[in-house]
């Protein structure tokens, strides 16, 4: 089962969708209230709480490269924080 279906089949899905995952906490950035997020691939439906990368068909503008690289980024560092330890 991909990692998309199983976050829509779970408790973090239910909370997230009712308002009830985060704090009520926001800051602005470029005069847009922003707050908690998860971040996610191409593969989960874009929420107001679960952010993915722009779909790249070619002809992507280059902030939105730029976005896709750094979301990228971001994405490795969570992930690889609960890679198991290689021995």
């Amino acid at each position: 089962m991909h990692d998309a279906r199983v976050l829509r089949l779970s408790s973090i899905w239910d909370l997230a969708s009712r308002g009830n995952l985060f704090p009520d906490h926001s800051i602005q950035i470029a005069g847009v209230d922003f707050g908690y997020c998860i971040l996610g691939d191409s593969a989960y439906p874009l929420q107001d709480w679960l952010l993915n990368p722009f779909t790249d068909t070619g002809r992507l503008t280059e902030q939105q490269l730029l976005f896709n690289k750094k979301f990228s980024r971001a994405r490795v560092v969570v992930e690889n924080a609960f890679m198991s330890p290689v021995s």
